[in-house]
């Protein structure tokens, strides 16, 4: 068992088919404030998948509990290191309650900044998935980043299962990229402004001396197309 101190940059929802039927939850990643270093804690569950129960956090100072929030700094015990193929940041969670320790400081946030990507190609590849069989053969070295995003627009279409879902349009460098958007947060907030037009995000959410990030996931394998899709798990927003 171990203990580490992460800055939450992603709580986001998570559904997939698995062996047993479909599977909703979350998916928690941060960044290790010792190492620098990403860190996904997973469960036993199918891929790793974060019940509701499992991921609530109990706030030192308000005595409450609730859902991790970005930038939220949470102390979580570990049982062990679990890399899998295209995703060796997993780390399986004890059984000891997360806690809430802070907001993140300066120090913090220093850290974050010091861990953003700045190479365009995103988790092996310019596309918006990888094939199954990629992963396989060239298995990415990463399956988390923190990128400054360009350009930022959102959209909305519908889904494999003939939902609404929010798009993100952006580039990181030159390079532009259309992906999902799986924080829940922003999702219900995008989706009661969104119609058939993109939405630009400086105008409609853009505030002085403040920094946009996004925080870049590659999913587990979708069986239906087999492939990994690349999806915007968080959107992070700090002030100068």
């Amino acid at each position: 068992m171990t203990t580490k101190q992460i800055v939450c940059l992603a709580c986001s929802t998570k559904s997939e088919e698995g062996a047993s039927g479909k599977v909703s939850g979350y998916c928690v990643a941060g960044l290790d404030m010792d190492s620098g270093r990403w860190i996904r804690p997973v469960s036993s569950l199918p891929n790793g998948t974060l019940s509701e129960p499992q991921c609530r956090i109990q706030d030192l100072s308000l005595r409450a509990s609730s859902l991790p929030a970005l930038l939220d700094v949470l102390g979580i015990e570990f049982d062990s290191h679990r890399p899998k193929i295209g995703q060796p940041e997993n780390w399986l969670i004890g059984k000891t309650p997360w806690k809430r320790l802070r907001s993140a400081t300066l120090s913090d946030l220093a850290i974050m900044r010091a861990n953003v990507e700045d190479d365009s190609e995103l988790f092996r590849g310019y596309d918006s998935w990888i094939t199954h069989e990629e992963v396989l053969r060239r298995p990415p070295t990463a399956s988390l980043a923190l990128v400054r995003a360009s350009g930022l627009r959102w959209g909305r279409e519908i889904d494999f299962n003939g939902r609404y879902r929010v798009v993100g349009h952006f580039k990181v460098g030159d390079q532009g990229y259309r992906l999902p958007l799986t924080d829940p947060i922003w999702k219900q907030k995008l989706l009661g402004m969104l119609g058939n037009t993109l939405l630009v995000h400086e105008n409609s959410f853009g505030r002085p001396n403040q920094e946009l990030f996004l925080t870049l996931s590659l999913g587990d394998l979708f069986q239906k197309t087999g492939s990994h899709y690349k999806l915007i798990a968080g959107v992070v927003e700090i002030q100068r």
